[in-house]
C-alpha cells in the first residue's frame, strides 16, 4: 500500500469533495453498508463485461414491479426472461458515433450490451407483462403475495414479547429446560415465601424506614425501634437465597444444556447478557447477605458489628452495602443489553455489528462493575488514594458502555429499519441509557460527586439508567417475544400511542431532576419552601409523572384489549412473525411445553436466520425457504419432562417460620425446622423420576431415547458431553435432571 493512498487527494476534486473528512466518511458508509438488501446495487459493469442499468422495484398488493432505465435503446432489442424467481433484462445499444467526421474530446455515454440479473424474493407467476419506451421498460409481475426481506406484506404491523430468562434462556440455547428444574421450583416457592413473609411487616411491625439502603446506625434498635427493618433484613436474606439457587441453576444450564454446535459463539447476546448476569448475582448476593445477618445479629441479638460506641464500624454497612449495591445496578440493566442486541438486528435487517465486542464488553461491565462501588462513599471522608483508585474505576467502566452503544447504532447504520413498538422502545433504551451513563460518567469526578452526593441529581441519574435502561428494554423485549409465550400479538396502534406518552412522561418527569440537583435540591426532605425556587421544575415532574402512568395504563389496556381480540378472531401468528434470527423462533407460537423436539443443530451464529436466507452466485442474501416450512411443528408426544413434586414448596415453606421464629419466638423456628427436615428428606426419598406422574397434553414418559447414540456432525461441531444428537431419525437426549 502506498503511503500517499492515506492522504487526501485534494487535486482536481470539486469543493465537495474537499471537504474534510469525505474520505473517511465514505469509508465509514462503505463499512456500514447495507448488506442484507435483496436487491443489490448494480455498479457500472457486470462480471461478463457487459454494461449494468440502474433499476427501480416497487411492489403494490398485487404485484412487484421492476423498472429499468434504458435511455437511446431500441425496443427491438430488449429481451426480458423470467425463470422461476431469477429476472434478467438484456439489452444492446449501438454506436451512432461518425469517427471519421467527428474529434471527439470527452466520450460519456455507454454503448454495448446491457444487462441486469435479480433473484426476485418469491417464486412469481409464468404471467408478466412489459411495457417498453425509447427510454424505459417497464415489467410488471403478478404475484399472489410478495416477499420483500422475508415480511410478508398484507398491510399488517407485527408485536412482541418480555419473558424472564427462566423461560427464555433454555429457548435460545436450544434445550427443553433448565438443568435442575426441581431446583428451579425450589427458587421459585422460595422467593414466594419470602415476598410475602416481608410483606408481613404491614401487619406484624410496620414498613422498613430505613431507606433502600438502610445506612447504620439509623438501622439500629436506637433509631429503629420496632419490627419492620427486621423483616427487611430476613426477608431480604430469603429472597437472595431463591436469587442464589436460580442463578447457579442458569449457570450450569448455559454450561451443559447447550444444542449440538452451539458453541460459546454462536450464543445469543440475550443468553450470554444473563449469563454474565448470574455470575453477577453468585457473586454479589452473598456480600449482601453477610450485611443482611450481621445487622440482624446486631438487631435482635445484641451484637456491635454496627455501632461505633462500642467499636464497631458504621462505615462497614456501607462498603459491604455497595459492594452489592452497584453490580445490583448491572443485575438489573445486563439483560436488557441483551434483549436489545437481538432486537435490534431483527428490525435493522443486519446482523449485529461486533458480535464479539458486544460479548467482551458485557463480561468488562461485569468485572469492573465490582470496582466502582465507593463512589457512593466519596463523602463519607475516604483518603485521596482511594478517592483517586474508584474515581479511575467509574471512568474507566464507560469505555465498554460506550462500546455496546456505538455496535447498536452501527447495527442501525444503512438498515432497512421497520419501526415497530419493540425498535421504537430499543432505540429509547439506546438513547435514554446513553444520557444515564453520561450522568454517571461525573461521578468519577471527585469534587462533583461529592456536590452532587443526595441530591435530586442522583434520582435523575438512577432513573435514567433503570428505568431509561432496564424498562424501556423490557418493554422491548415484551413486545418482541409476546407472540412466542402467548401465540398472538399486542397491538402496535394502542403500543405506539402508549409509547410516546412513556417516553414524554419519563423524560418529563426525570430531566428536570438534573436540574434541581444542581440547584441543591436534597433527597430526604419532607416538603421545601417558597423561596427555594424548586417549586416550577418540580410541577413539570409531576406533570411527566401523571403522563408516563398514563402511558402505562395504555399498555396495560393493550395487554386486555388484544386478548379479548385474540379470543374473538384467533390469528395464526406463526411460528416466526418477525423474520427472527435467533432459535427460539423456529418451534411454535406459543412455546410447546416440552420447547424442542428433536434437539436442534445448531451450524450458525444466527441459526434461524441461515435456515431462511442463502446466498446468490454475487453473495447477496437470498430466501430459500420460509420459516414455516423448516420449523418444528410442535405436535410431538412422549416427550420426556421432569416429574411434578411437592417437595420444594414443603422445604420453601420452612424458610418464613424460621424468620418469625428470629423476629417473635424461637418456637416458630422449632416448626420451620421441622418442616425444613420433612422437605429435605422427602426429597432425597422421592424418585427421580415418577413414571406415572402425567404432563398435560402428553402421553406419560414413552419415549426413551438411546444414551449411546452417536451421530456426526458437521466439522467444526463436534458434540460435547451431554450434548443431544439426532441419529435417522431418534433423538439421543441428555435427559433433564430432577434435581
Amino acid at each position: 500500500m502506498k503511503v500517499r493512498s492515506m492522504l487526501p487527494t485534494l487535486w482536481g476534486e470539486s469543493a465537495a469533495e474537499r471537504l474534510p473528512f469525505r474520505a473517511l466518511q465514505q469509508e465509514v458508509d462503505k463499512l456500514f453498508n447495507d448488506f442484507t438488501m435483496d436487491f443489490p446495487l448494480a455498479g457500472r459493469w457486470n462480471k461478463n463485461g457487459s454494461l449494468a442499468m440502474q433499476v427501480d422495484v416497487a411492489e403494490t398488493d398485487k404485484s412487484l414491479e421492476v423498472t429499468a432505465e434504458l435511455p437511446g435503446v431500441n425496443e427491438k432489442e430488449i429481451d426480458v426472461s423470467l425463470a422461476g424467481d431469477m429476472l434478467t433484462i438484456k439489452a444492446e445499444k449501438k454506436s451512432d458515433r461518425e469517427e471519421k467526421t467527428k474529434d471527439y474530446h470527452l466520450v460519456e455515454r455507454s454503448y454495448g450490451t446491457f444487462e441486469r440479473s435479480m433473484r426476485l424474493p418469491f417464486k412469481a407467476d409464468p404471467a408478466k407483462h412489459g411495457t417498453r419506451s425509447d427510454c424505459v421498460i417497464a415489467v410488471n409481475i403478478a404475484a399472489k403475495e410478495v416477499i420483500i426481506g422475508g415480511t410478508s406484506y398484507a398491510g399488517e404491523n407485527k408485536k412482541s414479547i418480555f419473558t424472564v430468562m427462566n423461560y427464555l434462556l433454555p429457548l435460545q440455547i436450544g434445550a427443553r429446560d433448565v438443568a435442575f428444574p426441581r431446583m428451579n421450583a425450589l427458587s421459585l416457592w422460595i422467593w414466594l415465601g419470602g415476598a410475602l413473609f416481608f410483606n408481613t411487616s404491614w401487619l406484624l411491625g410496620g414498613g422498613a424506614n430505613g431507606g433502600w439502603f438502610m445506612y447504620a446506625p439509623n438501622s439500629g434498635v436506637t433509631f429503629s425501634p420496632g419490627h419492620g427493618i427486621d423483616f427487611y433484613a430476613v426477608g431480604l436474606q430469603i429472597v437472595g437465597l431463591a436469587s442464589l439457587i436460580g442463578s447457579i441453576n442458569l449457570i450450569v444450564t448455559v454450561f451443559n444444556m447447550r444444542a449440538p454446535g452451539m458453541t460459546w459463539w454462536r450464543i445469543p447476546t440475550t443468553t450470554w447478557m444473563s449469563l454474565v448476569t448470574q455470575f453477577l448475582l453468585a457473586f454479589a448476593i452473598p456480600v449482601i447477605s453477610v450485611a443482611l445477618f450481621l445487622l440482624t445479629f446486631d438487631r435482635r441479638f445484641g451484637a456491635t458489628f454496627f455501632n461505633g460506641a462500642k467499636g464497631g464500624d458504621p462505615l462497614l454497612w456501607q462498603h459491604l452495602f455497595w459492594i452489592f449495591g452497584h453490580p445490583e445496578v448491572y443485575i438489573i440493566v445486563m439483560p436488557a443489553f441483551g434483549m436489545v442486541s437481538d432486537i435490534i438486528p431483527v428490525f435493522s435487517r443486519k446482523p449485529l455489528f461486533g458480535y464479539r465486542f458486544v460479548i467482551f464488553s458485557g463480561i468488562a461491565i461485569g468485572f469492573l462493575g465490582f470496582g466502582v462501588w465507593a463512589h457512593h462513599m466519596f463523602a463519607s471522608g475516604m483518603g485521596p488514594m482511594s478517592v483517586t483508585a474508584f474515581s479511575l474505576a467509574t471512568l474507566t467502566i464507560a469505555v465498554p458502555t460506550g462500546v455496546k452503544v456505538l455496535n447498536w447504532m452501527a447495527t442501525m447504520w444503512g438498515g432497512r429499519i421497520r419501526m415497530t413498538v419493540a425498535m421504537m422502545y430499543a432505540i429509547s433504551f439506546v438513547a435514554m441509557f446513553t444520557i444515564g451513563g453520561l450522568s454517571g460518567v461525573t461521578h468519577g469526578f471527585a469534587s462533583a460527586d461529592t456536590q452532587q452526593t443526595d441530591t435530586y441529581y442522583i434520582v435523575a441519574h438512577f432513573h435514567y439508567v433503570i428505568f431509561g435502561g432496564g424498562v424501556l428494554g423490557f418493554l422491548a423485549a415484551t413486545y418482541y417475544w409476546y407472540p412466542k409465550i402467548f401465540g398472538y400479538m399486542l397491538s402496535e396502534g394502542v403500543g405506539k400511542v402508549a409509547f410516546w406518552f412513556v417516553l414524554i412522561g419519563f423524560n418529563a418527569t426525570f430531566g428536570p431532576m438534573h436540574v434541581l440537583g444542581m440547584e441543591g435540591m436534597s433527597r430526604r426532605i419532607f416538603s421545601y419552601s417558597d423561596y427555594q425556587g424548586f417549586n416550577l421544575w418540580n410541577f413539570v415532574a409531576t406533570l411527566g409523572a401523571y403522563t408516563m402512568a398514563i402511558g402505562v395504563a395504555l399498555f396495560l389496556w393493550n395487554v386486555y384489549s388484544s386478548y379479548r381480540a385474540h379470543k374473538a378472531n384467533p390469528v395464526d401468528v406463526g411460528p416466526d412473525p418477525w423474520d427472527a434470527r435467533t432459535i427460539e423462533w423456529t418451534i411454535p407460537c406459543p412455546t410447546p411445553a416440552y420447547n424442542y423436539d428433536p434437539i436442534p443443530t445448531v451450524h450458525e451464529i444466527d441459526e434461524a436466520w441461515h435456515l431462511k436466507y442463502g446466498h446468490d452466485e454475487d453473495g447477496r442474501p437470498v430466501r430459500i425457504a420460509n420459516m414455516e416450512d423448516v420449523a418444528q411443528k410442535g405436535d410431538s408426544v412422549g416427550v420426556h419432562l421432569p416429574s411434578p413434586s411437592f417437595q420444594p414448596i414443603l422445604l420453601a415453606s420452612s424458610l418464613p417460620f424460621i424468620g418469625y421464629g428470629v423476629i417473635f419466638n424461637l418456637w416458630f423456628a422449632v416448626l420451620g425446622g421441622a418442616l425444613f427436615i420433612a422437605g429435605f428428606v422427602g426429597w432425597i426419598l422421592e424418585p427421580s423420576d415418577d413414571p406415572d406422574g402425567g404432563h398435560t397434553g402428553l402421553d406419560g414418559h414413552d419415549h426413551d431415547p438411546s444414551d449411546d447414540s452417536k451421530a456426526a456432525l458437521p466439522e467444526g461441531n463436534e458434540a460435547e458431553d451431554g450434548d443431544d444428537v439426532e441419529v435417522e431419525g431418534v433423538v439421543s437426549t441428555k435427559e433433564t435432571a430432577n434435581v
